[in-house]
């Protein structure tokens, strides 16, 4: 598979395009790779590298269409989205590692496990799930990535975290609404294909007042995982960014906890 600039496929797979080390551990024993919720980047992990425990190294995943990569068409293709993921991954995993995704990042997490687990590349220690309803549950929330420009638009509030001046700002929007309408047809369209059981030890995050991926909607990942474990915070599907540190907390607890296991 080729990428969509064309370019070889050492170009497209070097690690420095895909992942950002905030603060490099190389000694850690274990490696967290995080992925952000539809329309985030990188810089939503930026403060927790120092918060989680030393022997964890962060990894943060960069995906076409955000920072340094935003010339890059985003990718809106599962299939293709999770060939170039598996490649990246299996290439730079050196040591027992743990996937962290929030919203549609949970999503990449759990299919990314299925993939590593159907092939010939290593598993994942642990899956952690945060604000993302069980694949199983059908979309709570009505599609809007198809939807024309201006109503797509307007319709952005209710499933993304995005500013209100930035949706009333035409020229930001003409930037914004690709990469969105990209990340929104991975996430209005998931699972890509039947679900399956992946027998990866899991502990899932959920907002108390969470309309996207509500509680009950993340208790239904125990059917689809290893031994499961889930959280119930305060706040919204945005719950993962309270200044209380109270989800940071668990987190760290949960890294902990699998480190014991790594040996």
């Amino acid at each position: 598979m080729t990428s969509k600039s064309g370019e070889s496929d050492a170009d497209t797979l070097r690690s420095e395009r895909w992942l950002w080390r905030p603060l490099p551990r190389p000694d850690a024993r274990l490696l967290l790779l995080c992925f952000p919720h539809a329309g985030g980047s990188p810089s939503a992990f930026h403060r927790w590298a120092e918060t989680l425990p030393a022997e964890v190294e962060l990894l943060a995943v960069r995906l076409p269409g955000r920072q340094t990569r935003i010339g890059e068409r985003p990718y809106d293709d599962w299939d293709e989205l999770l060939h170039w993921l598996g490649q990246v991954v299996s290439a730079v995993v050196d040591r027992p590692f743990a996937l962290f995704g929030h919203s549609l990042g949970a999503m990449m997490a759990y299919e990314l496990t299925r993939r590593l687990t159907a092939g010939a590349s290593a598993a994942p220690h642990r899956l952690l799930l945060a604000g993302c309803r069980a694949p199983d549950v059908p979309l709570l929330l009505p599609a809007i990535h198809r939807l024309p420009d201006d109503e797509f638009t307007r319709n952005l509030s209710l499933v993304a975290n995005a500013p209100p001046e930035v949706l009333a700002d035409r020229r930001m929007m003409r930037f914004v609404r690709p990469l969105m309408r990209a990340d929104l047809t991975l996430a209005e369209t998931w699972p890509p294909v039947a679900p399956t059981r992946v027998q990866v030890p899991a502990t899932a995050f959920a907002g108390r007042d969470d309309t996207v991926a509500p509680p009950w909607s993340t208790h239904r990942w125990s059917r689809f995982v290893g031994s499961f474990t889930i959280y119930v915070l305060a706040g919204d599907h945005f719950f993962i960014r309270s200044g209380d540190g109270a989800f940071l907390e668990l987190l760290a607890a949960e890294l902990t906890a699998a480190l014991t296991e790594v040996g």
